[in-house]
């Protein structure tokens, strides 16, 4: 779901977020690292919309899309990474707090938005930039695996893709006649 979005608007904006925050994840860790932050805040966050949507609201039709959780994850790692560069990331961190902010305000505001997958992936990327040692990786045989990692992560999008467009290839586009039937 963290790959498919509303509209131009909704692509635009995630996009605007990831480039700011994302710099910055690459930037304080690496891109294998920042890839894996991504993926794995994103799914993270996926998760904790549906749990929410299915087990507080008790919907079980609605379905969230987009890269915001993952981006919340990129803002969260930047926000734990700017406070361990102590004052040389102040002016980082302070932008990270205002973007969540907004974030989160506009989650209130605006229909459709999904705070509970914002929230998830926030908190995975924050998690995981805590344990995950900033900058690159130095040793050979860590940097070797943490490549694998990476282009099994992206092999599992790429998988998912696949089987997905198997899975729906005669299938309708939308479940809402499905939903209405019941």
């Amino acid at each position: 779901s963290m790959f498919i979005h509303a509209d131009p608007i909704h692509v635009l904006f995630n996009v605007w977020c990831l480039s700011l925050a994302g710099r910055y994840v690459e930037q304080l860790f690496d891109a294998k690292k920042m890839l894996l932050l991504f993926i794995l805040s994103g799914v993270v966050g996926g998760l904790v919309s549906l749990g929410f949507k299915m087990y507080v609201l008790n919907d079980y039709i609605a379905a969230s899309l987009g890269a915001s959780g993952a981006v919340c994850g990129m803002i969260g790692a930047t926000m734990i990474a700017a406070r361990k560069l102590g004052p040389d990331g102040r002016d980082v961190f302070r932008d990270m707090v205002r973007w969540a902010i907004m974030l989160t305000v506009f989650g209130f505001i605006a229909p459709g938005i999904d705070n509970a997958g914002h929230a998830g992936g926030f908190l995975v990327g924050a998690g995981l930039a805590y344990v995950v040692p900033m900058g690159p990786t130095k040793s050979v045989g860590r940097r070797k695996l943490l490549s694998a990692v990476a282009l099994l992560a992206l092999a599992g999008v790429l998988g998912t893709f696949g089987y997905a467009g198997y899975q729906i290839h005669d299938e309708p586009l939308s479940v809402t006649p499905d939903a209405r039937a019941k």
